[in-house]
């Protein structure tokens, strides 16, 4: 059975990396290695309609066990930040309020990005949690232009590195829409912003 064998090599690899860390606490890479474990375990739960939130939780403070150790670590931090998003994202399904974890999430991207001004990816996902953050803060009747407009400036330094990824355009026609609904809601042309995001669209298919 694929289920039980995934589980079994998740359980396998949980143990053996947790002994690695027993003998050895202050392995920052045992800890992101298990963290990254967590994080797959979590996926795959998710994936199969299990409440993953115990196992993203597990994550993210193995996670902050390696960055303690290694705040260098440009790939924990995006990691961290990830699982941050994915649980601002759950908080705002609840109903909850999830600017607080969305701050934490681009501030981990904040320091990958300072660890290395080239990923692409850092940029990526700090522009969609900044994306995240100004869906929840039009939900509460907060301005929202500043973040939209960091949403489209991280955007465009993610495509200046990588013009491949795809989403990255995709998320900034989001963005682009949302400054522009805002331009017509206070009697400003909306259309050149428009344009620009339905050339964001039509590069993305």
């Amino acid at each position: 059975d694929r289920g039980q064998d995934g589980s079994h090599r998740f359980a396998s690899s949980l143990t053996d990396l947790s002994e690695s860390i027993r003998l050895d606490p202050e392995n920052a890479v045992a800890h992101a290695s298990r963290g990254s474990t967590w994080m797959s375990r979590a996926e795959r739960e998710a994936a199969t309609g299990v409440d993953p939130a115990a196992s993203f939780d597990r994550a993210i403070a193995d996670f902050g066990e390696a960055i303690s150790r290694n705040p260098s670590d440009v790939a924990t931090r995006n990691n961290r930040g990830n699982l941050l998003r994915a649980r601002g994202d759950a908080e705002a399904a609840r109903g909850e309020d999830p600017r607080a974890t969305y701050g934490k999430a681009i501030a981990d991207f904040d320091a990958a990005i300072e660890g290395n001004p080239r990923s692409s990816k850092a940029y990526y996902n700090r522009g969609v949690a900044r994306l995240q953050m100004a869906a929840a803060q039009a939900k509460r009747g907060i301005d929202r232009t500043e973040s939209y407009e960091r949403v489209i400036a991280d955007l465009g330094v993610a495509l200046s590195i990588n013009p491949g990824l795809t989403q990255v355009y995709v998320a900034r026609g989001n963005a682009l829409r949302g400054m522009a609904e805002l331009e017509a809601a206070s009697g400003k042309d909306p259309r050149g912003t428009y344009d620009r995001a339905i050339a964001d669209f039509g590069e993305a298919m």
